[in-house]
């Protein structure tokens, strides 16, 4: 277990970082126009960044051992199919028919790194994911009954039907 998660933790980090590095040099060039807006219109840097910000919420929610939410797990879900589709039209449908800029670092990191990382922090994640959500869940049940806090589950007595 400790192994997976430190594997997500560097899956999240160069998923992270490789975005961001992708994003700054498709979106900042050194011509006269240092920053390009028409660019953040492109769907690969706005999968890049939906993809960037899911793993960063994902490492903080990692980092301090909290439970996934259901709405996370559905937005980590659709970000990561938005970053496979875009790594699957560049290699499949892009690249062969570019020429030698194709395969330039700028492209690269946006197209084919950040892609491969993020769906193998999907896989490793996912299989945290239900691990962590049962342990938040054990030890908010345990500190609920040791702090004596009022608990919103319904009494045994009214579920059986006996006074």
């Amino acid at each position: 277990m400790k192994g997976k998660i430190t594997a997500s933790i560097a899956l999240k980090l160069c998923v992270i970082i490789c975005s961001l590095w992708g994003v700054w040099l498709n979106v900042c060039t050194p011509d006269k126009d240092f920053f390009k807006p028409s660019a953040m219109l492109y769907f690969t840097i706005q999968s890049n960044l939906w993809i960037c910000i899911t793993c960063l919420v994902g490492l903080v929610i990692m980092l301090r051992r909290s439970a996934v939410s259901h709405t996370m797990a559905v937005l980590k879900l659709v970000f990561t199919v938005a970053i496979t589709l875009t790594g699957m039209v560049y290699c499949f449908v892009l690249a062969p028919t570019g020429g030698p800029e194709t395969w330039a670092l700028k492209s690269n990191l946006v197209h084919v790194v950040v892609p491969i990382a993020a769906v193998a922090d999907f896989f490793v994640s996912s299989s945290i994911w239900g691990t962590m959500n049962q342990t938040a869940r054990a030890r908010a049940k345990s500190s609920d009954s040791e702090s004596g806090r009022f608990s919103l589950r319904k009494p045994r007595y009214l579920l059986t039907g006996r006074d």
